[in-house]
């Protein structure tokens, strides 16, 4: 289990200009993390505000250590990846959508729910992402055919999200959500990630005029669902967090950031990179 959660401060430099297919060349890896990125920022904002609402609660030091601790990777987080979204996903769809929500009975049960609930979908959505983070870290593969700094970016990500998986969880749990709170901000926020991620996806697939392209379809199913198959490797894993007795920490994933931690010459060069 992680002993601290270090934030680290990197910003990372772009070249002038990307080609608009700049994940492997591949129209569907490209999609996938183009959503990402200009879905992510606007969802840590959420994150943080709901923790936020929490934080002068917290009797626990180590806690209350772990949470500004949190607060500040994320913070991190949405200032690199604004900036990854401005510099090589909006010169190429300048339309790009995800903060126009159409589907007000989701945001309306968000709000009236209550603080608890919106916490409750923090964990589930931290939860998500140290799964998806555990896959690409663990599957170097999937990486292959992007420009190394940008494959960079998303390592950094993707080890700080392993090392703060369990902060917004144990809050949880300190903030006294029962079960059933648990529960149901995890399908909220599962409902949030599908509409709030199908929404863009589809946005830059009318821009390349594939909406009515069959292999398109094929290609993003495969991709999902088939070979690499990334949403069916991380369902099993997804879904427990339904288990009564879940923590995030049953699954030990440290090995995952030491190991790229030791790999990253960006990560590395920064003076906040010591854990």
């Amino acid at each position: 289990m992680i002993k601290k959660i270090t934030p680290r401060s990197i910003h990372f430099h772009y070249k002038d200009s990307y080609p608009k297919y700049w994940f492997d060349n591949d129209i569907v890896k490209t999609y996938h993390a183009n959503v990402l990125a200009a879905y992510i920022p606007y969802t840590e904002k959420f994150i943080i505000n709901c923790v936020k609402a929490y934080r002068t609660k917290i009797k626990d030091p180590q806690l209350q250590s772990d949470v500004k601790a949190f607060i500040q990777q994320e913070s991190y987080h949405t200032r690199e990846h604004f900036k990854f979204l401005n510099k090589i996903v909006l010169p190429h769809y300048p339309k790009l959508k995800v903060t126009r929500y159409k589907f007000f009975i989701l945001l309306i049960l968000t709000i009236v729910s209550g603080k608890k609930v919106r916490l409750a979908m923090t964990a589930a959505g931290e939860h998500f992402t140290s799964v998806i983070s555990d896959l690409f870290l663990s599957s170097p593969e999937l990486f292959e055919g992007i420009d190394p700094t940008l494959a960079e970016f998303w390592r950094w990500h993707f080890i700080e999200e392993i090392e703060h998986k369990a902060v917004t969880f144990d809050l949880l749990k300190e903030a006294k959500c029962g079960y059933f709170v648990r529960a149901y901000g995890f399908v909220l926020a599962t409902l949030f990630y599908i509409s709030g991620m199908l929404r863009p996806y589809l946005q830059m697939a009318y821009k390349d005029k594939l909406l009515l392209s069959p292999s398109f379809y094929f290609k993003s199913i495969n991709y999902f669902w088939g070979n690499p198959g990334i949403m069916r490797k991380c369902f099993i894993p997804y879904i427990r967090f339904l288990k009564p007795n879940f923590h995030p920490w049953q699954v030990h994933n440290d090995h995952l950031i030491d190991k790229w931690l030791k790999a990253s010459e960006i990560i590395n060069k920064s003076p906040t990179a010591k854990s």
